[in-house]
């Protein structure tokens, strides 16, 4: 089940670069492909098989919720692992960036195994 949107129409395993892209050269950062989104950062399904695979290797992942009096809400995850970890924030709000990133190259290496990356 974590393999399923790892996996390309015709059955191949999907390459590193498409779901995890560095943003900057000299950063240790990179965003989950497709993780910006208005709902829970579950909802994306790269997210979703990022956040399975460490769950199911003993990775504790928070997850929290903000809300305000105007309707807008905002849905937060957080992990540590290794040398970094996993931290995502989407929701109804119309400011700032949206989406789920791994920090650390222990880190992003690991969760490229965990998912069998190409």
């Amino acid at each position: 089940m974590i393999q399923r949107p790892l996996v390309t129409r015709t059955g191949r395993r999907r390459s590193f670069s498409a779901v995890l892209k560095q943003e900057q050269p000299n950063v240790e950062r990179w965003r989950i492909a497709g993780s910006g989104m208005m709902g829970q950062p579950t909802d994306a399904p790269n997210t979703e098989a990022v956040v399975g695979a460490l769950i199911a290797n003993g990775v504790e992942v928070r997850f929290y919720s903000l809300g305000s009096p105007a309707g807008v809400d905002s849905h937060h995850l957080e992990a540590r692992f290794l040398d970094g970890g996993l931290h995502a924030k989407t929701g109804s709000y119309w400011y700032g960036e949206k989406g789920a990133w791994i920090d650390g190259p222990e880190a992003v290496k690991w969760v490229g195994q965990l998912l069998d990356l190409r």
